[in-house]
């Protein structure tokens, strides 16, 4: 029995060192020696009694003193648990008691401490994720900002620093520029564009239409031109940087005359003749362009309505346009009639050749057909060979009020002209 409680103090008490009592030893010393008379008698009886008490009064020592102490490692490991619990342990002996307290005391205040760290932290961690999370928005802020168009500002707008993308939350001075015209001369009516030179952080800002237009690295702006006028590009407090002028030239004053429905040389011929002095003249007659003087002339062989369109550049370069609607009356066949008479006093009735032959410098055949039998009747390539009512084929004339068909094929046609021309003639 005694060797299983030896045993179990023994493992209890392996790892466990009681800190030194001076006053808990004077204290069964003092004892000892107040039985020491008794004892002193001989007998093995209150020998061994003495021993035993002592053993005794040292175990109920030595285990108050270990209970107490395990319960103050619970109270260690598991503080926070019992100071929520408002748990303090309390023993019998009021000197223990005290020092629980004081344990439990300081724990409290260790705990109360813990909690205030870690609240700290935890605050400190929500302000660094807003803090990054802000950085975040700022960094995709800036990057729209800088976008390829041009930011068009309502009113003023004094946005001086920007986020550098490259990292998070560093801020950046904005500078401004002056802006660059790609062409600074030019003529009314033309694109014209200014740029921002800078490629990192400069930005332009100046007026337009009474809109601040801002303009980040690398970015333009375009308007058309309508005057000359001078561009005053501002900082960040609306304070002139610099200025660039530019210069919008005039455009000529276009205008033409025209022709229509005449003949020249046997062709059906509209002339048009441009009003002013120009560098160079560009007409269009019909989508056909046609680059040349101020005098120009154009064959419209089917009648119909067109447009003539001209297009002029003076000596600084600027152009200008205007266009007229023609109308042709009639279809072109050669000028040729419809009948004759063989035997009509004035000549140029006698005989039958489309006009225009005579007058244009033209190779060509012309033929008669009968239409009764198809056959051909009269040939010609010569515009001074012309049909009088004579059968080639017969050496006989012709039957009179009888219609006939001519045709006449050209070898050498002018522009846009069709190479037959088919009609019909009769002769009394």
């Amino acid at each position: 029995m005694s060797d299983k409680i030896e045993k179990a103090f023994r493992e209890k008490l392996q790892n466990f060192e009681v800190p030194y009592d001076a006053s808990a030893w004077q204290a069964v010393n003092a004892r000892l020696d107040a039985n020491s008379g008794a004892l002193s008698s001989g007998k093995s009886f209150g020998k061994m009694a003495k021993w035993i008490s002592a053993a005794v009064v040292v175990g109920a020592i030595v285990a108050g003193v270990y209970y107490l102490s395990g319960n103050n490692k619970s109270i260690v490991v598991n503080d926070k648990q019992e100071v929520n619990k408002n748990t303090i342990i309390e023993n019998e002996t009021s000197e223990i008691k005290n020092d629980n307290t004081a344990v439990a005391i300081d724990d409290t205040q260790k705990l109360a401490s813990s909690e205030t760290d870690n609240q700290q932290v935890d605050k400190t961690n929500v302000e660094a994720e807003k803090l990054e999370l802000n950085n975040t928005s700022n960094a995709t802020t800036s990057k729209t900002t800088l976008s390829s168009t041009p930011v068009i500002e309502g009113n003023d707008s004094n946005d001086n620093q920007s986020k550098d993308n490259g990292g998070a939350g560093t801020l950046i001075s904005t500078e401004f520029v002056v802006g660059q015209f790609i062409e600074s001369t030019v003529c009314e009516g033309a694109n014209v564009t200014i740029q921002n030179p800078e490629v990192k952080n400069g930005k332009v800002r100046f007026k337009m239409d009474n809109k601040w237009i801002m303009l980040n690295p690398t970015e333009s702006y375009s308007f058309v031109a309508t005057s000359s006028t001078t561009i005053e590009f501002v900082n960040k407090n609306g304070e002139v940087i610099g200025k660039e002028y530019l210069s919008v030239m005039e455009r000529p004053t276009v205008n033409f005359n025209y022709k229509a429905n005449i003949f020249d040389e046997g062709l059906p011929v509209t002339m048009c003749t441009a009003d002013g002095n120009f560098v160079s003249y560009t007409w269009t007659f019909d989508k056909d362009v046609i680059s040349g003087n101020g005098n120009a002339k154009y064959y419209f062989f089917e009648k119909g309505d067109y447009t003539v369109n001209l297009k002029v550049k003076d000596m600084n370069g600027c152009e200008n346009e205007m266009s007229k609607n023609i109308h042709i009356k009639d279809n072109y066949n050669l000028m040729a009639v419809d009948a004759f008479r063989p035997n009509d006093a004035d000549l140029r009735n006698t005989t039958f050749m489309p006009y225009s032959l005579t007058q244009r410098d033209v190779k060509f055949q012309m033929i008669i057909i009968d239409p009764t039998d198809n056959g051909i009747i009269f040939t010609s390539s010569n515009a001074e060979n012309a049909w009088g009512g004579m059968d080639q084929r017969t050496g006989k004339m012709t039957p009179a009020n009888k219609e006939f068909i001519w045709k006449v094929q050209i070898y050498n046609p002018v522009r846009n002209e069709r190479p037959v021309y088919t009609g019909t003639i009769i002769h009394d």
